[in-house]
């Protein structure tokens, strides 16, 4: 007994502490998936609807921690770290070895789990579609009516 124990203390002390998960934590900026609300990747910051879909989130979690990707500049955040504060939801710049593996540079978390079925901001929050313009039916000339 006491043998196993001394073992396991010279294990952490020479490898760290055991983590479960790695690749999930690498990919959640050191969260779990089933403790996520709201992802986005860098390009769909841009979109008009990210902030607002946020925003939504906020009021839907009020418990929530939101995570933003160091790696990334931090012009990309400035609104999103202001709706944050409007909020109250506190926030984290993540800029350790979890940042640089993640494809996301916002994360909405829990402290606990959640298992939110869809979490990408695209399929949660997809976009209007916007309806094209209907072209007139141009009438066809005397010429091409009948060469055509």
């Amino acid at each position: 007994m006491v043998n196993k124990d001394a073992n396991d203390y010279l294990q952490k002390g020479q490898y760290g502490v055991k983590q479960t998960l790695i690749s999930e934590r690498k990919e959640f900026m050191g969260s779990l998936r089933e403790r996520v609300y709201l992802t986005a990747r860098l390009e769909q910051l841009s979109q008009e609807n990210a902030l607002q879909a946020f925003h939504d989130e906020f009021q839907k979690h009020p418990d929530g921690h939101l995570l933003l990707n160091g790696t990334f500049g931090m012009d990309s955040f400035d609104a999103y770290i202001k709706e944050s504060k409007s909020a109250g939801i506190p926030f984290t710049l993540v800029a350790n070895e979890y940042a640089q593996t993640s494809p996301y540079a916002i994360i909405y978390t829990a402290s606990t789990a959640v298992d939110e079925p869809i979490i990408d901001l695209a399929k949660k929050y997809p976009l209007p579609l916007k309806s094209e313009p209907q072209q007139k039916s141009q009438k066809k000339s005397f010429f091409k009516r009948f060469f055509s």
